[in-house]
């Protein structure tokens, strides 16, 4: 059992992502976190626009809600958020959490990656004192386990940070490869969630069924 909220309200659990396409990997974490932090609200959180990421210029933040929407409804606590998404314009994680630090201790989930970069974003002072930051990171390399020790250490000297880490390894899929295979007709089961398969198909997404109209 995790310890008592440190403010001694709320657990609040925060996941957020570009989500282009949601797929097993995204939901795998997000079950790992709920697990681990057993958080009152969960909020899923896709962005508008991504800071550190170019997303296709086709691409609808609506689609990507409604995805999220079908692709972690069933995890406890969940709340797939429209915030970002209503706000508009570039999505930086220290105003969500400025919008959700009313509502009680705020854990954020991050991969490995999110982890090595968080220095770089936007008031990164910020979002340490208003974020317990958990980590879920790939599977062990020993050149990955040194950098994250380095920064795990440099983030509490420098940020006073908090810092969990997840035992459990994430499963490593792409958003990108994802997009790629649909452009490219290649099946995707078990790859995203089927409510999501059949909205990508449903909506012809990524290029879904292109391939196969222009054989016709």
């Amino acid at each position: 059992m995790m310890e008592a909220s440190e403010r001694g309200g709320r657990r609040i659990g925060l996941y957020g992502g570009t989500f282009a396409p949601p797929h097993a990997g995204h939901v795998h974490a997000a079950r790992a976190f709920s697990r681990a932090i057993q958080p009152d609200i969960f909020y899923i959180m896709p962005a508008f626009i991504p800071p550190h990421k170019l997303i296709d210029p086709s691409d609808s933040p609506f689609d990507r809600l409604e995805m999220a929407r079908r692709a972690f409804g069933g995890i406890p606590q969940a709340i797939v958020s429209d915030y970002e998404i209503r706000e508009g314009g570039r999505s930086y994680t220290v105003n969500t959490l400025r919008h959700l630090w009313s509502e009680g201790d705020i854990y954020m989930l991050v991969g490995t990656d999110m982890f090595l970069s968080l220095p770089t974003w936007r008031e990164p002072e910020e979002v340490f004192r208003l974020a317990h930051i958990v980590l879920m990171r790939r599977e062990s390399d020993p050149n990955e386990t040194s950098l994250i020790e380095q920064a795990h250490e440099r983030y509490v000297r420098e940020f006073s940070a908090r810092i969990t880490q997840i035992d459990e390894r994430a499963l490593e899929l792409s958003s990108t490869e994802l997009r790629e295979r649909l452009a490219g007709g290649r099946p995707i089961d078990g790859l995203v969630p089927s409510d999501v398969e059949d909205y990508i198909r449903e909506h012809g997404l990524y290029g879904y069924g292109a391939n196969a109209a222009s054989e016709k």
